[in-house]
């Protein structure tokens, strides 16, 4: 809103210096030679612009959605490990293309649940439906940057995006392997070395597909049996110990690892950048048998095997990488077979006093 400020001149003669600064609106100022004048001034092109008769252009009106979406990618403020996630980039550009060209005035909610609705008919690059979680990001994703609009830049009076209401989320899977699904998936991971080592350092170590893709060379301490892995999803580093056998796989490869091959655990043929393992995964589990599973649900079969040693769940979280034990919980479902070994131990305590079960006798 206005504020007045004054100030002597050289001369000796005050003056006084009206300045406006309103939400949507650039900032204006002018100099009085009275503060009266200043306040009469400030009060009128107030009224003006909350009754919409200023005679300056808004700046919601001279901004369009790509100019956020600009800024935002440029903001020092921007979490630069956010940007580098792979799932991150195609939101962007996906709201580049849909909106980008509407003026930030001209956005409404309506125009934003549209498009958002498409996005959930359309097929991904794989020819799958998108779930109702990854619909509900690109939500989440245009309304952080509209609420810096908002709060920060002085864009926008509102976000249309705020109030959305998001998809029904399921619990997520907690599909988790038999020993049987492993010894098969590793049986059929064994005739390309890289997968097999890759599906093996997953199970060791919880880690995602994208932060062991990722992997450095100087990432890795053998001395000390150590990862970090940097690109997180959280945007934290992540350090944790090795097992013996992760230990063992990462040894093999750095004694089989040809000099100048880059600096990648993973390289692709061209050694310029990590090699992608989805399309080997997906033939290696068709080979195996083992349906409704993906690279991810490793993570979550590491999760189990930690739970069913009596891991403490802040443990867990720590190896995983997560915030907060909650999100512990949908890694910690213990398989089937494990489950009724558990319930069998009820059936061993001794019988109450009321006898044989009235079925045998």
């Amino acid at each position: 809103m206005a504020r007045i400020s004054a100030r002597v001149l050289k001369s000796g003669i005050p003056s006084y210096t009206a300045e406006i600064r309103l939400q949507g609106y650039p900032h204006t100022s002018k100099t009085f030679r009275t503060k009266t004048e200043a306040k009469k001034w400030a009060k009128l092109k107030e009224v003006q612009m909350l009754e919409g008769k200023y005679n300056g252009t808004p700046l919601s009106t001279q901004k369009r959605l790509k100019d956020a979406i600009k800024r935002f990618l440029e903001s020092p403020r921007t979490n630069k490990s956010w940007l580098k996630q792979k799932r991150n980039k195609p939101m962007l550009k996906f709201w580049q293309k849909e909106l980008g060209h509407h003026r930030l005035a001209d956005l409404r909610a309506a125009m934003i649940v549209e498009k958002r609705d498409k996005l959930s008919l359309g097929l991904t690059y794989r020819k799958k439906l998108r779930s109702p979680a990854t619909c509900n990001r690109y939500i989440s994703g245009l309304s952080v940057i509209l609420q810096l609009c908002v709060e920060e830049w002085g864009w926008l009076e509102q976000n249309p995006a705020r109030r959305i209401r998001r998809f029904p989320e399921s619990e997520g899977s907690t599909r988790i392997l038999t020993d049987e699904e492993r010894f098969k998936l590793l049986k059929a991971c064994h005739s390309t070395p890289d997968l097999y080592d890759i599906v093996l350092l997953a199970l060791n170590t919880g880690a995602r597909r994208s932060e062991l893709e990722g992997l450095r060379w100087g990432e890795v301490d053998l001395k000390e049996e150590m990862v970090t892995f940097r690109k997180t999803k959280n945007g934290k580093d992540r350090t944790i110990p090795l097992s013996q056998e992760a230990s063992e796989v990462l040894k093999a490869r750095l004694r089989a690892r040809i000099i100048g091959r880059g600096e990648w655990v993973f390289p692709s043929p061209n050694l310029h950048a990590p090699r992608d393992f989805y399309k080997t995964f997906m033939r290696a589990l068709d080979k195996a048998g083992v349906t409704e599973f993906r690279f991810h649900d490793l993570r979550h079969t590491a999760g189990s095997y930690l739970a069913i040693e009596g891991v403490s769940e802040r443990y867990i979280a720590e190896i995983l990488g997560h915030k907060t034990l909650e999100m512990v919980k949908r890694y910690t479902h213990l398989r089937p077979e494990h489950l009724r070994d558990a319930v069998a131990v009820l059936g061993r305590q001794k019988q109450t006093n009321l006898g044989k079960s009235p079925r045998t006798i």
